[in-house]
């Protein structure tokens, strides 16, 4: 008899396993590749967050002065946009924050026509030339022409400026001079 030698065949439940997974060295890999992307992305969204929020008080300003020029030419009486933080009395002297709301109502009775409550986080207004309030007469008129400046964290260099001309028009300030930053009704840089 020919010697054919030990030849052992392993049960099933000892064969060779094959090992699926990731390596330690492939997992750290991936996981500075997402913490270079988050750093990346991460300011960019704030960023795109603080715009939005930004364009949302401009909107609402401009809302708010044709709203008012609307009313008091159809009412045919006078409408007063002020700074209100309730919605019904307007906010005068050093509470006067128009950050904290617009309030429309009309000049004499006082009748409560619109409100914006206050306006988003790390968003401030501020007037120039406008005091604590405008009043827009029965023909569309302002009694002032002025600025909102509106701000938020990166200051001046990517604020906004509302204008409000005596037609009781309203218009987005513009970078007249190139300097990059947005000019107020006077024609002044402004600042927050």
């Amino acid at each position: 008899m020919a010697n054919q030698g030990c030849q052992r065949t392993l049960p099933k439940s000892h064969a060779p396993m094959t090992v699926r997974g990731f390596t330690v060295l492939e997992l750290m890999v991936v996981v500075t590749i997402l913490a270079i992307l988050a750093s990346v992305a991460v300011p960019t969204y704030t960023g795109l967050i603080d715009d939005s929020r930004k364009r949302s008080v401009v909107s609402s300003l401009s809302d708010a002065i044709k709203l008012a020029r609307l009313e008091a030419i159809t009412r045919g009486q006078s409408v007063v946009v002020c700074p209100s933080d309730d919605g019904f009395d307007c906010l005068t002297g050093a509470s006067a924050n128009w950050s904290e709301g617009v309030l429309l109502q009309t000049a004499v009775a006082g009748d409560v026509l619109s409100y914006w409550q206050g306006f988003p986080e790390h968003v401030t207004v501020s007037s120039a030339g406008l005091g604590d309030s405008l009043q827009l007469d029965p023909a569309g008129m302002a009694s002032v022409s002025g600025s909102f400046a509106v701000c938020d964290r990166r200051g001046p260099s990517d604020a906004s400026a509302v204008i409000l001309l005596g037609s009781g028009l309203a218009r987005l300030g513009v970078d007249g001079d190139g300097d990059g930053l947005v000019e107020v009704h006077t024609g002044a840089d402004i600042t927050c």
